[in-house]
């Protein structure tokens, strides 16, 4: 892994900066949803209303839906 140093502007933290690296990166599908809610180090509710702010869509398809139907089927939860 690559290290990397950035120079903030006046008021900046390196939270807010970690949270929207982690936004363009999850929006870009460079991140999962764990990956970018990690990196912004929040919980997943948290990190899921600051997606909701930007706009920004989950990373949710048919086949993620395919997969959850036959989880539950195999789990006998349906």
């Amino acid at each position: 892994m690559a290290t990397v140093t950035i120079e903030l502007p006046d008021g900046a933290t390196p939270e807010q900066a970690r949270l929207e690296l982690a936004c363009a990166l999850y929006a870009q599908r460079r991140l999962s949803f764990g990956q970018a809610r990690e990196l912004a180090a929040l919980h997943t509710w948290d990190f899921q209303q600051e997606l909701g702010k930007r706009a920004i869509p989950p990373h949710y398809g048919v086949e993620d839906v395919d997969q959850d139907i036959a989880t539950h089927e195999a789990l006998g939860l349906w």
